[in-house]
């Protein structure tokens, strides 16, 4: 995410609860769990992990999720979102 966020800063998140609504926009930056995909996009066991990206693109049930210095498009379910920035 840089230049967005600072390299190896601290960030706060608000972590949904169980069945609280998320009122997600275009914009937001979310917290989510990466079913691992390298820089590129190729798939990668290694690359899993929690990932803090900006969604580009909403629909019913998926967000398109693209880190700001990534060209990769990640397509995550709304469910598997588990939090968003604060400021």
């Amino acid at each position: 995410m840089l230049p967005t966020l600072p390299n190896r800063g601290w960030i706060r998140v608000h972590f949904f609860k169980k069945g609280e609504r998320k009122n997600l926009k275009i914009g937001d930056i979310v917290s989510y769990h990466s079913r691992g995909f390298t820089r590129e996009g190729k798939p990668s066991f290694w690359h899993r992990s929690n990932c803090v990206h900006r969604i580009i693109k909403l629909d019913d049930e998926y967000a398109y999720i693209k880190g700001d210095n990534r060209m990769y498009i990640e397509k995550v379910k709304l469910k598997d979102i588990h939090g968003i920035l604060v400021d």
